[in-house]
Parts: C-alpha cells; sequence; structure tokens
C-alpha cells in the first residue's frame, strides 16, 4: 500500500513539473509574439509581461537579463 502512494506522489511530482513546463512554454510563445506585433507597429520591444518575468528572474538568481528575441544581452 505504501508502494503505490508512493508512486502517486511521484506522479504528482511528475504532473506539477510538466505543468509548469507548460506554461514557460506559453508565457514564451506571448512573449516572442509580443515582440514580433511590436516590431510591426513600431514599438519598443519590450512589453509588461516579459519586464515581469526579468524582475523575477534577477531577484531569484541575481542576473540582469533581456528576454526580447532582438536583444544583444
Amino acid at each position: 500500500m505504501s508502494e503505490e502512494k508512493s508512486y502517486m506522489q511521484i506522479g504528482k511530482y511528475i504532473l506539477g513539473f510538466y505543468s509548469v513546463m507548460v506554461v514557460i512554454g506559453i508565457a514564451l510563445y506571448l512573449l516572442c509574439g509580443c515582440s514580433s506585433i511590436n516590431k510591426k507597429f513600431g514599438l519598443d520591444d519590450d512589453n509588461m509581461i516579459e519586464e515581469l518575468f526579468e524582475d523575477l528572474i534577477e531577484q531569484k538568481t541575481g542576473l540582469d537579463i533581456d528576454l526580447s528575441p532582438g536583444s544583444k544581452e
């Protein structure tokens, strides 16, 4: 019985991991899509969601990165 319970826990962790990966994938897709739309209309390459992710990454890792596809950083 306990072995079955541990398999269920492992399954929950795997499902959680894949859920996070899907959310990250969707966010990256939206970020790149926003960048190309901004470029078409002559707007800045940054958007609010991208800046929020950059700030979050900097807070967690200390790395100052730019997620804009056209960025030279």
